[in-house]
């Protein structure tokens, strides 16, 4: 029986501790693969700079090469800066000198163009648009992670 003159939200909180790190655990243990079980390499960065006009719109296609052909995990990281590298007042979306509707941005895995066992690649598709009625120079710098075997960026 639970004596409701002692109960406190900090002694529950301490009784439901243990049960809420084992449930934790056991979540983490049935995980099959996470990149902090492997032993994973961060790409050098790859940056390129576009001047997008009003309305202009444009992608890019990064193809990522295995040295084994092989299903391998991989991640692609991206940021975008409109007009002001490296400065996060000027990143997108959240930066405080823009604001989100000035430009869009998309990144989807090509399952169509990507062969893992047969040429080794996978691709990476981004899409940009700028949504503003000014020009825009923008800065886009990205980063592979995957497992560590040979890459070819």
């Amino acid at each position: 029986m639970i004596n409701r003159t002692t109960q406190t939200h900090e002694t529950e909180l301490i009784r439901r501790l243990p049960a809420a790190e084992r449930s934790i655990r056991d979540l983490k243990n049935k995980q099959l693969i996470g990149a902090d079980s492997l032993p994973v390499v961060k790409s050098t960065d790859i940056s390129i700079t576009t001047v997008y006009t009003a309305g202009m719109a444009g992608g890019v296609v990064f193809n990522i090469y295995a040295d084994v052909k092989r299903l391998y995990l991989s991640e692609v990281r991206v940021t975008f800066f409109l007009d002001n590298d490296n400065n996060d007042a000027y990143a997108w979306p959240y930066g405080a000198s823009i604001t989100p509707s000035m430009f869009q941005a998309s990144q989807f895995y090509d399952w169509n163009r990507s062969d893992e066992l047969g040429a080794g690649n996978k691709s990476y598709v981004f899409f940009m648009k700028n949504t503003d009625t000014v020009s825009h120079t923008v800065y886009m710098h990205s980063q592979l992670i995957y497992p560590s075997q040979e890459l070819i960026v």
